[in-house]
């Protein structure tokens, strides 16, 4: 099945809870991901580890730890939240996107979340709105 096609709950369980994305160059846990390189990248389930059926220590970290079922609910509940607060964000700005419709818009309202600043942009030439709010790790998105 393509990854886009995954349950976000497959995506969770199918990690190590210490994978934190290439981009970086060490996961959570510390270690480096070129030192991975050739040993078949064990962060993932069905990486070459796990497709020889030998223990995941054996062939790449031993930092591996996949997630329990309370880790997965926990990371599902954040992602609902983070969407929660978004969303409350998208209907507070809708009567700018109505009202500007065509128009830039540059400006100040009240943060549905945590009732502090939330800075607004709207584009004109597409209607996509930039917003984030004051408050650390309250709100922010961009389209």
């Amino acid at each position: 099945m393509p990854d886009f096609m995954r349950s976000l709950r497959q995506q969770i369980e199918e990690k190590c809870i210490h994978f934190n994305g290439v981009q970086n160059d060490t996961c959570k846990a510390g270690i480096k991901y070129t030192e991975l390189k050739g040993r078949g990248f064990p962060c993932f389930r069905g990486g070459m580890a796990y497709k020889l059926k030998t223990t995941e220590t054996q062939i790449g970290c031993d930092k591996l730890e996949w997630p329990s079922e309370e880790y997965i609910q926990n990371e599902l509940k954040e992602h609902d939240d983070a969407f929660a607060k978004v969303e409350a964000g998208l209907n507070a700005v809708k009567h700018i996107r109505e009202e500007y419709k065509g128009r830039h818009f540059r400006g100040v309202i009240e943060c549905p979340v945590c009732k502090g600043k939330l800075h607004v942009r709207h584009a004109a030439c597409n209607a996509h709105v930039h917003a984030h709010c004051e408050t650390p790790d309250c709100i922010a998105w961009m389209e």
